[in-house]
Formats: C-alpha cells, sequence, structure tokens
C-alpha cells in the first residue's frame, strides 16, 4: 500500500477523476470517527482516511482499495467485539465468499486481496452513501431501500465454520458490570437469548445508510461487511430500527417489516445494539444519549413484559457472572485462530 501525501485536499477542484468529488460528501456525511482526510497520493490518485480503515483510489478512479490504520489503540471493553485487525481479516474472508457465492443484493466486485495489511481492492462505485450512520431525514424509498435489503439478505445462509458469532453472553456480563442493566433485566434477556424460538442467521451486521451507496444507475450497493457472521434472526432489521432513531416515521416502518417468527430475535437483538452504544458513549459522549436511553427503557419494559408472559425458571447458572446454559449461537466467540485462518 503506497504512503499518503501530508497534503490535504480541501476542495473538489482538486480531485482530477470526474465523478471522485462525490466522495468529499462522505466526509460531511461522518460523524462519529475520530478521523476523517482527504490526501493526495504520489502516483496521482488520493485517499480518504476514516477511524480505522483508509481509502485509497487509483488514478483513473476505477479501483479502491480498503487497507486497515495500523497501531490502533481501542477500549477495553471493546475487545469483545474481536481487535480491529480480526475485523478486517473477518471482511477479507467474507467479501472472498460474497465473490463465490453472490448474495441476493449489489456489492463491490472484489478485485484482490492481501493479508498483509490486511486489504481489499475492489472495483469503485461511482456513488455516495445515502447519509450518515445517524441520519435526521431519509426519503420515503431510501428507507423502504434499506428494508429492502435486510429482508433480500435473510436468503442469503453460507454456512462456513469460521463465521464469527455474537456473543450474548459476553455483552450481558459486560452491560451488567456497567451498571447499564440490572439483575432483572439480565435475567430477561437471557431467557430471551436462549428461548427455543430464536433462530440464528448469517448476516451483514452493520446496514446502516451509511454503508449503502447509491450508484450513478441507481442502484443500492451494499459495503463494509467486517462485522458479518452469524446474529439472531431479525438483527439487520434491528440494527437498521436503531440508526433511524431521528427520521421521522422510519421506526414504524422497520418494525412493520419484521417477520412474525423473527420478533423474539429483532427485540433481542435491538436491546443488545442499543445497549453495545450507550457502553461506548460511557467514554465518549453523544448528543442524543437521551433518547437512545429512553429507547433501552422501552425495550427492556418490553423484554420484562415478554419473561412474565413466559414465566420463566432461571437457575443461578443463568444470570451474568455465571456461564449461560448451552445455546444454538452462544458458544463461539470470535476467535484470534478463527479470524486469522484463511
Amino acid at each position: 500500500m503506497r504512503d499518503m501525501a501530508q497534503q490535504p485536499l480541501s476542495s473538489s477542484r482538486q480531485i482530477g477523476p470526474a465523478g471522485l468529488n462525490r466522495v468529499l460528501e462522505l466526509v460531511a456525511l461522518v460523524e462519529d470517527y475520530d478521523v476523517a482526510g482527504l490526501h493526495a497520493e504520489t502516483d496521482g490518485g488520493w485517499s480518504l482516511a476514516l477511524g480505522k480503515a483508509r481509502l485509497t483510489w487509483s488514478a483513473d478512479g476505477t479501483a479502491v482499495t480498503k487497507t486497515l490504520v495500523p497501531n490502533l489503540v481501542i477500549p477495553h471493553w471493546a475487545s469483545l467485539l474481536g481487535t480491529p485487525r480480526q475485523a478486517a481479516l473477518n471482511e477479507l474472508r467474507v467479501n472472498r465468499l460474497l465473490s463465490e457465492h453472490w448474495p441476493p443484493v449489489p456489492v463491490p466486485l472484489l478485485l484482490g486481496t492481501s493479508r498483509r495489511g490486511p486489504s481489499m481492492t475492489f472495483e469503485a462505485v461511482d456513488g455516495a452513501p445515502l447519509g450518515p450512520k445517524f441520519p435526521i431525514s431519509l426519503s420515503g424509498p431510501d428507507v423502504d431501500g434499506l428494508i429492502a435489503i435486510a429482508l433480500a439478505l435473510q436468503s442469503y445462509q453460507p454456512r462456513r465454520r469460521w463465521f464469527r458469532r455474537l456473543h450474548v453472553e459476553r455483552r450481558l456480563r459486560l452491560h451488567h458490570r456497567s451498571d447499564l442493566i440490572g439483575d432483572a433485566d439480565a435475567a430477561a434477556l437471557t431467557l430471551l437469548a436462549v428461548s427455543a424460538g430464536l433462530r440464528w442467521h448469517f448476516a451483514h451486521g452493520d446496514i446502516t445508510a451509511r454503508n449503502v451507496l447509491r450508484d450513478s444507475q441507481g442502484r443500492l450497493v451494499l459495503i463494509d461487511w467486517e462485522w458479518a457472521g452469524m446474529y439472531p434472526a431479525g438483527y439487520e432489521l434491528a440494527f437498521l430500527w436503531f440508526s433511524l432513531l431521528e427520521v421521522p416515521g422510519a421506526r414504524d416502518k422497520v418494525a412493520a417489516a419484521v417477520p412474525g417468527h423473527h420478533q423474539a430475535g429483532f427485540l433481542l437483538s435491538a436491546t443488545l445494539v442499543q445497549l453495545l452504544h450507550l457502553q461506548m458513549w460511557l467514554l465518549r459522549p453523544n448528543p442524543h444519549v437521551a433518547k437512545h436511553e429512553e429507547t433501552l427503557r422501552q425495550l427492556l419494559q418490553e423484554v420484562r413484559s415478554n419473561s412474565r408472559k413466559a414465566r420463566p425458571t432461571l437457575a443461578p447458572s443463568s444470570v451474568p457472572g455465571s456461564p449461560l446454559p448451552h445455546s444454538s449461537g452462544m458458544e463461539r466467540p470470535i476467535s484470534h485462530e478463527s479470524a486469522s485462518s484463511a
């Protein structure tokens, strides 16, 4: 990978290839990255630094390479998601899978990979994201398009032993220790997680307006598969639902699209996604945290209501702090070995 020249581009007129200046919109849309800068490359290309990754476009604008930023320091709690390198290697392997077994939604064409970095080179998409991770406005058709992507992926169910898996037990223990949930909520969430009707599916794991590009032909293209793996059925729509807090009517649309047999997974997933972000914001405040805390309160109220209807009898081993009973989807967290062997 080429080194970036230390000359940030401040104007779209400084970018040569026609159409690529639209990526400047991405810089303006990114609201939750520590780093966002555009830099010229010595060979005529240019790079965009965004948080954990660096995107480098070829001089002719036809290819883009995504490379992990080295020497990242992450908070201790983030280790439950795996290291940035593990996430990058997961994305590399998933994109190889996508190139062999095409999903039912448009994705960028993979041109090459390297475990050094690691890095992936794609055919560049001539387009821009629908919005930031937390948009304040989206058109009705764009919301419908995001829902359609999430629903379409339900039919894409590859099976690989190396898939990362959402580790519910670790999440609940962390949030319990951080006082984001109390004993009763932890027990109710545990019951929901081990319920017989909970199904696990392969999922992208991060469907938001920021991770969907509209290309020059009007297609919606799904990018950034670093968190892909096995999740409760309903997780895709739950993450999308979470991200659309500020878009009027959008959450109602998403919730209405959840299939009946995925309701338990949707509720569990929405709660876990909300808890994870509140965990992040304990150290890094978010201006909208009060709204998200209210969302969590409402979700936990629904979880407790479901728990009372089920009239559970939880053994002591079923609460955070002790091992959970064995259940599908909760036995194997992402491991150094599984993330590093391609």
